[in-house]
C-alpha cells in the first residue's frame, strides 16, 4: 500500500501529532518512515551587516544541530516500536526541499500535520500544503493539529470507516485506488457520499451577490443521477469484499461532508483535490480548507487534475 512514507517535522509536539495516524500505516505495509525537518537560513548578504550576518550565521548552526538531535530522539522512540526510520535535516525553503526530497526518495504518501512550529506554521491554512499538493503527484495525509496537546505513544489509531465525498467526475474518482486498498488491508467500511447543493450564490457586474434555489423537480433528478451512480461504485467494491453503502445530502459541501463525518464517526476522509462541481473547489477553496478546519480526523488528499469526467 505505502511502502514508504515522507513525514516534514518541526520539532513540535503539534507537528507529531500525525505521527499516531501514520505508525498503523507503516506497519500494515512494512514501510519506510523518512522523518526530515527544514531549517531555512536567514542570513542577511550585507557588509555593513557582518556582525549581524556572524550571529545569523551561528544560530543557523544551533538550529541545524538542534534538529539533528531532536529528529534522532524521534527516530529512537519509533525504532523501539518496530517501525523502520530514517532521518535527514535538509536547508532551504521549506515547500521546495519537501517537494523535492519526496519526488528524490519516490515516496508513497507524504503525512502533515496541519500546524506546527517553525517551517511548517504556515501548513495548510497557507504556503506550505497548498505547495506541496499543487506540484507533487503522490497523496497527501493531512490531520489538525491546533494545540500543544501531547499524544500517547500507546494510542493505537485505526482506519475502520472511511468516507469518501465525490462528485460524480473521474477527477473526483482518482481517490477511489487508494480508499480500495486501505479498505482491503483495513477490513474497513466505505462511505461514498454526493453532496446536492440546492443553493448557489451569484455574482452580478454589480457586485451584489443573490441566491438561486433549484427547482423541485431538478434536485429530484440530481438525487436519482446520484443515487445510481453511487450504487454502482458500491456494488463494485462489495464485489471485491469490501463493506460499501452510500449517502446522497443536500445542502452546504462543506457542512454536510463534516456533519456526517461526526454523525457516522468516520475515522479518515479521502477526496481528490478538484473535481467536477460540488469538489470543483476542494484544497484551492473552502472545501478541503474548512473539512480540515472543523473536523479532529485525518483527511487523505490527492491531486487530480485530468480534464475526464
Amino acid at each position: 500500500m505505502f511502502k514508504s512514507i515522507f513525514i516534514p517535522l518541526d520539532g513540535s509536539k503539534r507537528a507529531e501529532r500525525v505521527l499516531q495516524y501514520v505508525e498503523v500505516l507503516a506497519r500494515r505495509s512494512d514501510s519506510n518512515i523518512y522523518l526530515i525537518q527544514a531549517v531555512e537560513p536567514h542570513i542577511e548578504f550585507s557588509g555593513s551587516q557582518a556582525a549581524d550576518q556572524d550571529e545569523a550565521l551561528e544560530k543557523f548552526k544551533q538550529e541545524i544541530k538542534q534538529a539533528e538531535v531532536y529528529l534522532n530522539n524521534v527516530k529512537t522512540r519509533l525504532e523501539d516500536k518496530g517501525l523502520k526510520i530514517q532521518t535527514e535535516v535538509v536547508l532551504g525553503e521549506t515547500v521546495k526541499l519537501i517537494i523535492n526530497r519526496a519526488e528524490g526518495l519516490k515516496v508513497d504518501l507524504i503525512a502533515m500535520s496541519s500546524h506546527g512550529l517553525s517551517g511548517l506554521s504556515r501548513v495548510f491554512y497557507g504556503s506550505v500544503a497548498a505547495g506541496v499538493l499543487h506540484q507533487v503527484d503522490r497523496p497527501l495525509l493531512l490531520i489538525r493539529a491546533d494545540n500543544d496537546e501531547e499524544f500517547s505513544d500507546k494510542e493505537v489509531f485505526m482506519y475502520t470507516n472511511i468516507l469518501v465525498p465525490l462528485d460524480g467526475s473521474k477527477r473526483a474518482e482518482g481517490i477511489l485506488p487508494y480508499v480500495e486498498k486501505l479498505a482491503l488491508s483495513f477490513d474497513a467500511a466505505v462511505i461514498f457520499l454526493q453532496v446536492i447543493e440546492t443553493r448557489f450564490a451569484y455574482i452580478s457586474p454589480y457586485t451584489y451577490y443573490s441566491d438561486a434555489e433549484l427547482e423541485q423537480f431538478e434536485t429530484k433528478k440530481l438525487i436519482e443521477d446520484a443515487e445510481i451512480y453511487l450504487g454502482g461504485l458500491q456494488g463494485e467494491f462489495h464485489e471485491k469484499g469490501i463493506q460499501a453503502r452510500f449517502l446522497v445530502a443536500e445542502g452546504s459541501v462543506v457542512k454536510t461532508i463534516i456533519n456526517i463525518a461526526e454523525r457516522e464517526g468516520v475515522d479518515l476522509i479521502a477526496m481528490a483535490s478538484h473535481g467536477r462541481t460540488g469538489l470543483a473547489r476542494v484544497f484551492y477553496g473552502s472545501v478541503a480548507a474548512g473539512v480540515l478546519h472543523q473536523v479532529d480526523r485525518p483527511l487523505l488528499l490527492i491531486r487530480a487534475e485530468s480534464n475526464e469526467g
